[in-house]
Protein backbone atom coordinates (compact mmCIF):
# COMPACT_ATOMS: atom_id res chain seq x y z
CA UNK A 1 0.00 0.00 0.00
CA UNK A 2 1.31 3.41 -0.93
CA UNK A 3 1.18 5.96 1.89
CA UNK A 4 1.77 9.71 1.83
CA UNK A 5 2.94 11.10 5.15
CA UNK A 6 3.29 14.65 6.38
CA UNK A 7 5.88 15.05 9.13
CA UNK A 8 5.64 18.34 11.01
CA UNK A 9 7.24 19.63 14.15
CA UNK A 10 4.51 20.09 16.73
CA UNK A 11 3.20 23.60 17.27
CA UNK A 12 5.52 25.48 19.58
CA UNK A 13 8.53 23.24 18.84
CA UNK A 14 11.52 25.18 17.55
CA UNK A 15 13.93 23.62 15.06
CA UNK A 16 16.70 24.03 17.65
CA UNK A 17 14.84 21.57 19.90
CA UNK A 18 14.83 18.97 17.11
CA UNK A 19 18.48 19.34 16.09
CA UNK A 20 19.91 16.86 18.63
CA UNK A 21 17.67 14.13 17.15
CA UNK A 22 18.14 14.79 13.44
CA UNK A 23 21.22 12.62 12.83
CA UNK A 24 19.51 9.55 14.34
CA UNK A 25 16.27 10.47 12.54
CA UNK A 26 18.07 10.54 9.19
CA UNK A 27 19.87 7.26 9.93
CA UNK A 28 16.49 5.62 10.47
CA UNK A 29 15.14 7.24 7.30
CA UNK A 30 18.11 5.85 5.38
CA UNK A 31 17.41 2.35 6.71
CA UNK A 32 13.75 2.70 5.69
CA UNK A 33 14.88 3.79 2.23
CA UNK A 34 17.28 0.85 1.88
CA UNK A 35 14.51 -1.55 2.97
CA UNK A 36 12.20 -0.22 0.23
CA UNK A 37 9.64 1.18 2.67
CA UNK A 38 10.58 4.84 2.14
CA UNK A 39 10.22 5.51 -1.58
CA UNK A 40 10.31 9.30 -1.95
CA UNK A 41 11.13 12.17 0.41
CA UNK A 42 10.72 15.90 0.05
CA UNK A 43 11.51 19.05 1.95
CA UNK A 44 9.04 21.90 1.66
CA UNK A 45 9.36 25.65 1.88
CA UNK A 46 7.41 25.41 5.15
CA UNK A 47 9.95 25.13 7.97
CA UNK A 48 9.64 21.86 9.88
CA UNK A 49 7.47 20.11 7.27
CA UNK A 50 8.61 17.05 5.33
CA UNK A 51 6.49 14.95 2.96
CA UNK A 52 7.38 11.31 2.28
CA UNK A 53 5.95 8.46 0.23
CA UNK A 54 6.11 4.98 1.78
CA UNK A 55 5.19 1.41 0.91
CA UNK A 56 3.70 -0.59 3.80
CA UNK A 57 1.25 -3.44 4.13
CA UNK A 58 -1.13 -1.18 6.10
CA UNK A 59 -1.48 2.21 7.75
CA UNK A 60 -1.31 0.46 11.12
CA UNK A 61 2.05 -1.11 10.27
CA UNK A 62 3.30 2.31 9.13
CA UNK A 63 2.18 4.02 12.34
CA UNK A 64 3.72 1.28 14.50
CA UNK A 65 7.11 1.70 12.87
CA UNK A 66 6.97 5.50 12.96
CA UNK A 67 6.66 5.35 16.77
CA UNK A 68 10.35 4.41 16.72
CA UNK A 69 11.44 7.71 15.15
CA UNK A 70 13.60 9.69 17.59
CA UNK A 71 11.50 12.84 17.12
CA UNK A 72 8.33 10.88 17.85
CA UNK A 73 9.85 9.36 20.97
CA UNK A 74 10.86 12.87 22.09
CA UNK A 75 7.24 14.00 21.48
CA UNK A 76 8.39 16.74 19.07
CA UNK A 77 6.82 15.48 15.85
CA UNK A 78 3.32 14.89 14.53
CA UNK A 79 2.54 12.65 11.58
CA UNK A 80 -0.49 12.76 9.32
CA UNK A 81 -0.67 9.85 6.90
CA UNK A 82 -3.08 8.73 4.19
CA UNK A 83 -3.25 5.62 2.08
CA UNK A 84 -3.16 6.37 -1.64
CA UNK A 85 -5.63 4.45 -3.77
CA UNK A 86 -6.19 4.36 -7.52
CA UNK A 87 -8.23 7.34 -8.71
CA UNK A 88 -11.34 5.69 -10.08
CA UNK A 89 -13.58 8.76 -10.21
CA UNK A 90 -13.01 9.22 -13.93
CA UNK A 91 -14.44 5.82 -14.80
CA UNK A 92 -17.83 7.44 -15.38
CA UNK A 93 -16.28 9.06 -18.48
CA UNK A 94 -16.01 5.63 -20.05
CA UNK A 95 -19.66 4.69 -19.64
CA UNK A 96 -21.62 4.90 -22.88
CA UNK A 97 -23.79 7.84 -21.80
CA UNK A 98 -20.69 9.97 -21.17
CA UNK A 99 -18.74 9.20 -24.30
CA UNK A 100 -18.42 12.02 -26.79
CA UNK A 101 -19.70 11.44 -30.31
Amino acid sequence: MKIIAFFKLKDGVELAQALPYLADEEKMAWQLYLSGKLREFYLTSTPGLVIDIFEYESLDAFHQEMKQLPLMQANLLEITAYDLLPFKNMEFLFKDEYKSS
